[in-house]
């Protein structure tokens, strides 16, 4: 049977456990992304009928550009899949652009726009039906129409929120960066029951000396972590505990499992 612990104070309870996870940098190495994220752009007619745009989609949004090159907007330039682990600080690039002169085609700054997507999809082609999640806008001054430089996307992934950046890099080095950050949806990749084990008895001491156990909802093979316990004549500290459980209790940290 099993037994439900309500901590004495639920909230802090929260706040404290988000607080000590901080500690461990190693508790959390990857993420496994739920959906597939990207952003608009525009693709080479020959690429889009190759890859299964539909005819409607290219007739649609197609366009011609002043060497008399055909291409196709409102793409989806995929940056990461669903499914797809993605590590901690991951940062994906694409470059998408080069200097253009007929991108100023006025006296006024170019004004360069991203647009962020994310699909359910794994492999979407279009960005259609889509709500965008963000529009990053960045400024071109109109002398930098003579210089050469190139304009790409950052993706920084395997934090709880994901930064996009649009990055132009003139062949001097300089640089004009904008970013936006936002939600994404992701979950855990659970470690193997041996990274556990390491992660537990490194931080024990931890533990501890504040009278806490860690509830960790990640374990996913409960008898081999009691079993290691006390093959590690570690029984009379676990005494009591939820350790002595035979399946995980989905707890975080909870102030109110005190080591006997």
């Amino acid at each position: 049977h099993y037994h439900i612990f309500i901590p004495r104070y639920p909230i802090l309870s929260v706040v404290d456990g988000a607080a000590r996870v901080g500690k461990i940098s190693n508790f959390v190495k990857s993420r496994i992304v739920n959906k597939t994220y990207g952003v608009s752009c525009a693709i080479h007619m020959v690429e889009a009928i190759d890859s299964g745009v539909s005819a409607d989609h290219i007739q649609n949004h197609k366009f011609t550009t002043s060497d008399g090159q055909e291409f196709v907007n409102s793409c989806f330039d995929v940056f990461v899949q669903k499914g797809e682990e993605i590590k901690v600080d991951q940062i994906v690039e694409h470059e998408f652009g080069s200097s253009k002169g007929e991108w100023w085609d006025s006296s006024f700054d170019y004004v360069d726009t991203t647009t962020i997507y994310s699909s359910d999809e794994k492999n979407p082609l279009v960005v259609s039906g889509l709500k965008p999640l963000a529009t990053l806008h960045v400024r071109l001054p109109r002398e930098l129409q003579s210089n050469k430089f190139k304009v790409s996307n950052r993706f920084y992934f395997g934090n709880t929120t994901l930064r996009v950046t649009t990055l132009i890099t003139t062949a001097d080095g300089k640089c004009i960066e904008k970013e936006v950050s936002l939600d994404y949806d992701y979950s855990i990749e659970k470690p193997t029951d041996a990274n556990i084990w390491l992660i537990f008895k490194k931080h024990f001491s931890y533990f501890l000396s504040r009278q806490i156990v860690a509830a960790f909802d990640i374990l996913k093979n409960f008898e081999f972590f009691h079993k290691e316990c006390h093959s590690k004549n570690q029984k009379n500290k676990f005494k009591n505990t939820f350790f002595k459980k035979k399946k995980a209790v989905n707890l975080f940290w909870f102030d109110s499992l005190l080591i006997k």
